[in-house]
């Protein structure tokens, strides 16, 4: 069929195709582009995986789970269930370790630097506690010395030194006392 051609009609019919591709991979780019821009349908899929992992599991840079361990640690009944806990607790903070120097080494801003310090210094006191204090008072079977131990890592979590987000919001993050005031 291209033998009945002349070489004018040859000539276009190339060009012909070769504009025909260009605007097919145009059409096809632009379509990926849309499809994987920011706030596109891509985007919005990741950014909603994201927050349902947000809300369902508490961060790493955060001792909320640590300290439920600590409590589970003082009602498990055997040592399999204890040494299990144990080790929960140990990878915890290993977790939150690791974010902290992940989040050191990532140049905040002064504010969110010494939150990320903050954070850290009331973390290090819970585990101080829990590691060295708590954990041996369990296995020695010291319900006194359980019961002290205990109550210092409530107050380590309690007054928001695991989360410096807690002072910062107050009241409303405990209670909501001072949001009223507010």
């Amino acid at each position: 069929m291209l033998q009945k051609l002349n070489l004018g009609q040859r000539f276009a019919l190339a060009i012909g195709i070769i504009v025909l591709g260009f605007v097919s991979y145009s059409v096809w780019s632009f379509m990926t582009l849309n499809r994987l821009m920011v706030n596109g349908p891509v985007y919005a899929e990741v950014v909603k995986q994201k927050d349902l992992v947000a809300d369902i599991l508490p961060p790493p840079a955060y001792v909320l789970e640590s300290y439920l361990v600590a409590l589970q640690l003082q009602q498990s009944g055997s040592d399999a269930d204890g040494k299990a806990l144990v080790e929960r607790l140990t990878s915890l903070r290993n977790d939150f370790n690791s974010r902290q120097q992940y989040w050191s080494a990532q140049g905040l801003e002064p504010t969110q630097a010494q939150l990320l310090q903050q954070s850290q210094q009331g973390a290090e006191q819970f585990y101080a506690v829990a590691f060295r204090d708590f954990i041996p008072a369990l296995q020695s079977r010291n319900g006194r010395a359980v019961h002290r131990h205990r109550a210092g890592q409530s107050r380590h979590h309690a007054d928001g030194s695991g989360h410096p987000a807690e002072r910062r919001a107050g009241g409303a993050v405990r209670g909501g006392s001072d949001v009223a005031q507010r």
